[in-house]
Formats: structure tokens, sequence, C-alpha cells
């Protein structure tokens, strides 16, 4: 057992508390902190909790300064100043302070630098006021810079920018928390007990994006309770949104191949036709069913059911499909075959056909990866405006390949460095998407790309950690923190250039691009 898992199981048996979940229920006084959070931090499987849990569960105990600094140095945070311990109200505070005060210490980071931080902090605390505020009264939020003495002209224009600060409501940032932490982790090492109460009354809700994770985290939720996943399934199957229509039910199909292990015969059931389905939820279908019968798991009498209970009125789209379904066969027996007849067909007039060319050429990067890239790079072109030349139907297919294009990085790549260089202006690109959905497929990839490649990653958190979104923002803000750890020198380097006034050069800010 860690140090910390033991001495907090000290601190709480010598408590008044009767259970955990009265420790866990005083300790949300001061900040948002779960049973099951707790519960593995005393049975010592999780060693670095977030410093403002580990100050509230410090208060709940009562802690004095001597048994706060002992638990803070046994979870690797600097401890308390002696002779100055001031339980603060809000256990947010003493870490604002302790953050800055280690900023001012640190060696080569100048006082301007530390102000223009503070300045900085106080911009986004200011943003995030005014968002509540306006969330309280209906009016809209106008954030305007706290005053402040006037700040160098050569200043990063990412430190004077105000972040518009739309903030997660606390069941969002948990239940976003939760799962970021499932799809992140292995099937053996998921860090809470899954709120499957939680996810079932959110996938009842518009709250879309919610819907989206939960459906991306299907294939671990159904490692740890296989029945209440398939509920969960289920019910988003026939999610219908009136912005988003039917696209949560097309994300939950192509979750069927993952979940097929687990409960056969009653994941093949979310693959039936529902009323409404579109024609994005067909191709879905006959993508998942050709996988299966391509891995031997169902036979093509088991699949024809599915196929023929399609309902496409259009002959359009009957037309895309068929097209679909010969793509998915060449790029499975015949690759070159397949990537011809996509770049015959990339302009294509009907884009539904060019969206399946982006849903199979993914298919192709194994076989024919510099090809397959540069047809992909094709979509996210942009006209003479400036702006994205294709509709952000066909961008979103290049978000959703993100992980096979990482699995490059991870293979090939590191002997043919063209290949990188391809997928870093990929990334680069797609991080400045004015599509939201694909900024936040970025933002859910980042992790992984932080711990194949310092060097991309830092490029796209450039623009990311300023993004208007705040699921992209938050992603983006916990990837620096994991560069610090996997890349530190590159994560002293990034720090540096986000807070350091760049050096006067004819008025440009030098950039590490």
């Amino acid at each position: 057992m860690s140090q910390l898992a033991t001495l907090l199981r000290e601190f709480y048996e010598r408590s008044t508390y009767k259970s955990i979940a009265a420790l866990a229920e005083a300790a949300k006084e001061y900040t948002p902190l779960s049973e099951s959070y707790l519960k593995r931090m005393l049975l010592g499987d999780r060693s670095n909790p977030a410093y403002d849990k580990l100050m509230a569960i410090a208060r709940a105990l009562a802690l004095g300064p001597e048994d706060t600094n002992r638990l803070l140095e046994a979870a690797g945070f600097a401890p308390l100043p002696v002779g100055e311990f001031v339980a603060p109200a809000n256990p947010h505070l003493q870490h604002l302070s302790e953050a800055f005060n280690q900023l001012a210490q640190t060696p080569g980071i100048s006082p301007e630098a530390v102000r223009v931080a503070v300045h900085t902090a106080a911009m986004v605390l200011d943003g995030y006021r005014l968002t509540h505020l306006a969330a309280q009264t209906g009016a809209p939020a106008e954030i305007s810079p706290p005053t402040a003495p006037s700040l160098p002209s050569d200043m990063p224009s990412a430190a004077l920018r105000p972040l518009p600060m739309a903030a997660l409501t606390p069941e969002e940032g948990l239940i976003d928390d939760l799962l970021g932490e499932i799809l992140a982790r292995g099937s053996d090492e998921h860090p809470l007990g899954v709120l499957f109460e939680s996810l079932e009354t959110a996938a009842q809700q518009d709250r879309w994006e919610i819907k989206r994770r939960i459906t991306e985290a299907l294939p671990k939720l159904i490692q740890l309770q296989p029945d209440s996943a398939l509920r969960l399934a289920d019910r988003l199957r026939s999610d219908i949104h009136p912005d988003y229509r039917t696209d949560i039910r097309r994300r939950v199909v192509e979750a069927v191949p993952l979940l097929y292990r687990y409960r056969p015969d009653a994941v093949l059931q979310l693959l039936i036709y529902r009323p409404h389905d579109e024609v994005y939820t067909a191709m879905a279908t006959v993508e998942v069913l050709h996988d299966l019968e391509s891995q031997g798991l169902i036979s093509a009498p088991t699949a024809h059911p599915y196929l023929a209970a399609l309902r496409l009125d259009d002959p359009v789209q009957q037309e895309a499909i068929a097209y679909l379904q010969q793509l998915l066969q060449e790029a499975q027996t015949h690759p070159e075959a397949a990537l011809a007849s996509m770049n015959a067909n990339r302009a294509h007039p009907e884009r539904i056909f060019r969206i399946c060319i982006l849903r199979v050429a993914p298919r192709l990067l194994k076989s024919l990866p510099e090809a397959a890239l540069d047809l992909i790079a094709y979509f996210l072109r942009q006209n003479e405006a400036g702006t994205p030349a294709e509709h952000q139907n066909l961008r979103r297919p290049v978000s959703k390949a993100l992980p096979e294009m990482l699995n490059l990085l991870q293979g090939q790549a590191s002997k043919m460095p063209e290949l990188t260089g391809k997928i870093g202006a990929i990334l680069q690109t797609l991080a400045q998407d004015p599509d939201i959905h694909v900024r936040r497929a970025l933002g859910d990839s980042l992790d992984r790309l932080a711990s194949l490649s310092a060097e991309l990653v830092v490029k796209v958190l450039d623009t990311l950690i300023q993004d208007q979104d705040p699921y992209v923002r938050q992603r983006a803000w916990r990837t620096l923190l994991q560069l610090a750890d996997l890349y530190p020198d590159q994560a002293n380097e990034y720090y540096a250039r986000l807070l350091t006034p760049a050096h006067k050069s004819g008025g440009q800010v030098a950039r590490n691009d």
C-alpha cells in the first residue's frame, strides 16, 4: 500500500466518521468528490490525486498543519509554508496561491512573466464568473479583461486574448472526467465504479456531447457491466436530436464490433432498422456487417436480413450504399483498385459518395499509407477564401480516422519521417477546423498523441488550449500536464513559450512551429 493510502487510512480510522461515504460527503463541501474516488485513494489505487480533492479531504478530517503537510508530501505536492498554515474556506485558493508562489520561485521566470500569468488567470476567472452570471440571469456574457498595468506591445497573443469560458456543469464535468479516464485506460484498470445511473440519466437528456462520450466509451463500459452497458446502448440506439438528428444512433452501431464479443446475440439487435434511421446509420450498419463477416464472426446468411431491412427510398442513397459495399470489398482484397476508384470519384457531385470514400480510406493506411494520407488531406483543403472547401460531414470522417493515423506514428512513421509530416499537417488543420465536433474528436486523441510525439502535440496544443469549446480546452490542459510527465524538456519549453514575453523582433512573436 502506498504511503498516501497508509496515511489516509490512519487519519480516517482515528476520525469520527463511521463510513467512507460520510467522509466523502463532508469533503464535497469544498470540492466535487465521489465515494469511489476516495475509496480508490484508501486502497492505494490512486496515488496522484488532484490537489483540490486532497485538500478537501484534509479539511473534512480537520487535519492540522503537520498532518496536512504529511498528506501533501505523500502525494508529491509541496508542503504549506511552516507557521503560515491557514485552512482556507475554499481549498482552491490555497492551490492558486501555491501555484503562483512556485512560479515566482522558478529560476529563469521573470517578475514580468509572473505578472502576465496572474493577469491571464484573472481574465480566465473573470470569464468564468461572467459566464456563470449570464447563465443565472439569461443575459449574454460580455467578457472584458480586468484592469491591469499596461502589457508589453510584443506580448504573445495567447497571453492577451481573453478566453470565452462556457463552463461545464458539475454533472457534465464529472461524467466527462469519468468517461475520459475510462477511454484512456486499459480494460483492467478503470479508476471508478462506473456510475451507470448517472449515465442512464444523461442518455435521456439533450446533452449531445455527453451522449457522444458515452457511445465512445461503450466498448470499455461493457467490460465493466455488460448488461448495464447494453441497456445504455439500446437506449441511445433510438436517440434523436433536433440539431444532430440520428448521429448518436450511428455511433452506437459503429461500436457493435467491439461489443460483439461480450453479448453477440443481444448486440446484433442494435443493427435492426429503427424508425427515422438515416443513411449514415445505414452506412455504419453495412460497414459493421462487412467487418463481422470478414472476421468470421457471422456468416453471409446471418448478415443478409439486416442488410435487406435497410430502408433507403432515395435512389442516390441506394447507389451510394452499393458503392460503399464495393469499396469495402476492394479495400480488403485489392487495395490498389480501391484507391484508384476513390481518387477517380473524390470530386463526385453527390456528397454521399465522397463520404463513402472517406469512410473507407482509413482502411488503406496500413497497406498504402502515403497515398491514403494524401487522399484524406485532399478533403481538408481550403478554398480561395481560406475556408474549408468540403462540408463538415466530409471533414468529420477525417477526425474519426485519427486512431488509424496515430497507429502509423507508432509503427512505420519512425522509419518514414514523411508520414509524420503528413500526419502533422492533417492534425494542425483539424485543430483549426470551424466545426466543433472535428476539434472535439482531436481533443479525444490528445492523450495518445502526447505519448507518441511531443513535437506534434505541442503544435496543436497552441491552438486547442485557447479553443472556445470547454470540452476541447479541458482536454488540452489535461494533455499539457501529461506532457510534463512524459516529456519534461518539451513541456518546459512550451510553458516558457506560453508565459514569457517574446523577444522583440520587429513586433513579431517568435514561435516554435
